[in-house]
């Protein structure tokens, strides 16, 4: 898996965009389908930090993503916190505008260092 094999390469940090859970929220979400498989994978997967954007800043058409309605997207942060939890996975919300979240995500990496 590609993953692991950027983790044998990384200088103390790797930054993962998307793993199992995030992978089985959006097949539920559009497929209505939960893979148990994925399940399987996020049990063998752990992470020092899990930093989750808040969907407080306006959400942008870019011609790929879908689900911009405020609601929807409060909704489905809602559900990806409750995997999280389900899970017992902590994680560290992080809010405000781009530059506040950029300021934010560097805090927590830092701590963790």
């Amino acid at each position: 898996m590609k993953e692991y094999e950027a983790l044998q390469r990384a200088n103390k940090l790797l930054f993962i965009d998307t793993e199992a859970i995030v992978t089985q929220f959006y097949s539920e979400l559009y497929t209505g389908i939960s893979f148990p498989v994925l399940d399987e994978i996020a049990r063998e997967q752990h992470y020092d930090l899990w930093l989750l954007l808040a969907p407080d800043v306006a959400w942008i058409d870019d011609g790929l993503r879908v689900h911009g309605e405020e609601q929807i997207r409060l909704d489905n942060h809602q559900k990806l916190c409750q995997m999280l939890d389900e899970r017992s996975i902590p994680y560290v919300t992080i809010t405000g505008d781009y530059q506040e979240r950029l300021h934010r995500a560097v805090q927590q990496v830092n701590q963790l260092l």
